[in-house]
């Protein structure tokens, strides 16, 4: 990797066939962690179905109990879709990431600028981005 680089690490705790069903249990989550603490990984990329969600029944949510095992710059997404909610997420993380609502709004970025309530998009929406047809 060029020194010039940044390297994340993306990880999700979701299932694609069954988006409730984790991955992973707290043990395993927080081991994989820490050892990617210890590898030369500028950034973790924690991926959720909703980032306020508290993560392996813990009280804390996945960013929280993720920041516990490292100080590298956190991002998080899941369910981030306007300003309020990306000012919750950055309380326990570095970055948000927003993917459904950029990907369905093509005013998202003027939306945000202008404080402008949006809705949540669901998964099923987001699948009308995934084909081959440009959007509407």
């Amino acid at each position: 990797m060029p020194e010039d680089r940044i390297l994340t690490f993306r990880i999700s705790n979701w299932g694609v066939v069954d988006i409730k069903v984790p991955l992973f249990d707290k043990d395993d989550w927080m081991s994989m962690i820490g050892r990617l603490d210890q590898e030369p990984v500028d950034a973790i990329s924690v991926s959720t179905l909703n980032f306020s969600d508290s993560a392996f029944d813990t009280g804390k949510t996945m960013a929280e109990l993720t920041r516990q095992q490292t100080a590298k710059p956190l991002m998080i997404c899941g369910s981030i879709y306007h300003r309020k909610t990306a000012d919750a997420a950055l309380k326990h993380a570095d970055i948000v990431l927003s993917g459904k609502s950029l990907l369905l709004n093509p005013n998202w970025v003027e939306d945000i600028r202008q404080d402008r309530q949006l809705n949540l998009r669901t998964p099923q929406e987001a699948n009308l981005a995934y084909t081959d047809e440009p959007l509407p």
